[in-house]
């Protein structure tokens, strides 16, 4: 591999010079994407409530009020 360097060093710098570009293109454009939604400590934030759902306990759950509606 250090032969094939030595016989195309403009193909290594090049490579090195594309992949830099490449690398700064996408920084400079997810940056500018999603550069703004980053909040500050001084921002207001807002609390998400979450729950915690128990499968089976919905499924009876769901299964007694159909029973319920059926019945007369």
């Amino acid at each position: 591999m250090l032969e094939l360097f030595r016989q195309h060093p403009f193909g290594l710098i090049l490579s090195v010079i594309g992949h830099v570009a490449i690398g700064g293109f996408l920084f400079v454009a997810l940056e500018s994407e999603f550069g703004d939604e980053v909040t500050s400590p001084g921002d207001d934030i807002e609390i998400v409530q979450a729950v915690l759902v128990n499968t089976p306990e919905v499924t009876e759950e769901i299964e007694r009020l159909r029973e319920l509606v059926a019945e007369p």
